[in-house]
């Protein structure tokens, strides 16, 4: 009789665990994170760009993360900047071997941004209105030289606002298409279509 209460016991103690150790998917509507990546084109201010000799479009890969709570919603995030660069800059290096030649100088750089603001639902599309900011990292140098010299290039982020269309294709994942227009600094305007992924 013993031996039969113990063997329930230890079956009884056996499924539960069980039970308490399977995985219980989250309800997306409980996500209130998401991370994304996208490609912008931003169109530069025309004296700016001539200054730093570079052309007036200036391409981003960019990585943001945002929080959603009810209507309000707020991110950060970063891109690697590709430009136009319209510089004759050269400079002559020595490889490991030891041969001396000539290579250019290109212009790349950093931007930085934070951003917030309010959202409005519509079944599967979300309609934001952002307000953000942008700083900018960039240099003209030779990539892969350590004693080359590089010169900053002066071109300041600014302040945007941004309205944008979010769609849901599925509970976690969504395509955005976004239009900045920016209120100061270098940039005039930026088109960002992004890939994103609540968690």
């Amino acid at each position: 009789m013993k031996l039969k209460t113990l063997s329930s016991l230890i079956l009884t103690a056996t499924l539960s665990t069980a039970a308490f150790a399977q995985p219980v998917a989250k309800d997306p509507s409980e996500m209130k994170w998401s991370g994304s990546i996208g490609l912008s084109n931003s169109t530069l201010d025309s004296s700016a760009a001539d200054e730093n000799l570079v052309g007036d479009q200036m391409q981003s890969l960019e990585f943001a993360f945002h929080y959603n709570q009810a209507n309000v919603i707020a991110g950060a995030g970063f891109g690697l900047l590709i430009f136009d660069d319209q510089s004759d800059e050269s400079y002559l290096v020595q490889d490991t071997s030891g041969d001396i030649e000539s290579r250019d100088a290109d212009a790349n750089g950093f931007n930085f941004f934070f951003e917030g603001g309010y959202r409005h639902n519509i079944d599967k599309i979300n309609l934001d209105f952002l307000v953000g900011v942008q700083s900018i990292s960039a240099e003209r140098s030779v990539s892969n030289c350590s004693d080359c010299p590089t010169a900053d290039l002066e071109l300041d982020g600014g302040m945007y606002i941004k309205p944008r269309l979010n769609y849901a294709y599925n509970p976690t994942h969504m395509l955005e298409v976004g239009y900045s227009q920016y209120l100061s600094g270098d940039i005039q305007n930026t088109l960002l279509l992004t890939w994103g992924s609540k968690f």
